[in-house]
């Protein structure tokens, strides 16, 4: 049996973000408060901020039906992940095999190895059943997935491909939403503020 490269990049987009989207509704639709409720500390008093939408923490946390969405999902398009990876990088050796750029293609697949191993790891460690190891997670997943794609994008324009441009947009978009969401993050456990931050 043969499966397309296009068919295994349209599972992998299809399972996490549908796994998102169903957790995102259910979470919703079965307890609005609880979802979109977060507790802080703030001068040694608890605190509810406001919030619009449940975190994604929240949405892949221990509460069901959302959990085994969550893990299912994500373990169902694994595997099409790491064939993919391998895939890519044999083909991205050959097509830059005259630069003399293997170890920046090796460098590359070894932030996308730990893109999801990072993935995996936030996806089955909870950050309230060990922390430590969830926050490794997180930053194997936030630092191998932007590292990956900055060097993807290094290495495609020195191709000169049209594509380029359409890799520079999402780039910016995925590292432009990575600040302001670090931002938020920053805001909301220093200063225990909601969604909306109001800037005097």
């Amino acid at each position: 049996m043969e499966i397309s490269v296009t068919r295994l990049l349209r599972i992998c987009a299809f399972f996490p973000s549908t796994a998102f989207i169903l957790c995102l509704f259910l979470a919703l639709w079965t307890d609005w408060d609880r979802s979109v409720d977060t507790l802080c500390q703030r001068n040694n008093h608890n605190h509810h901020p406001v919030n619009f939408l449940p975190s994604i923490s929240m949405l892949i946390s221990s509460k069901q039906p959302m959990l085994f969405i969550w893990r299912s999902f994500i373990g169902l398009h694994l595997s099409p992940r790491l064939l993919l990876g391998l895939h890519f990088w044999q083909r991205h050796r050959q097509v830059l095999a005259p630069y003399n750029l293997d170890f920046k293609v090796r460098l590359m697949y070894i932030f996308y190895y730990c893109d999801i191993i990072g993935l995996i790891i936030l996806t089955y460690v909870q950050s309230n059943e060990w922390f430590i190891a969830h926050a490794i997670g997180f930053g194997l997943f936030l630092v191998g997935s932007s590292c990956f794609m900055l060097l993807n994008l290094s290495l495609n324009a020195r191709l000169n491909r049209p594509e380029i441009v359409t890799l520079k947009r999402i780039c910016f978009a995925n590292l432009a939403s990575l600040v302001i969401c670090m931002f938020c993050y920053y805001q909301h456990n220093t200063y225990c503020q909601g969604t909306v931050i109001y800037i005097s």
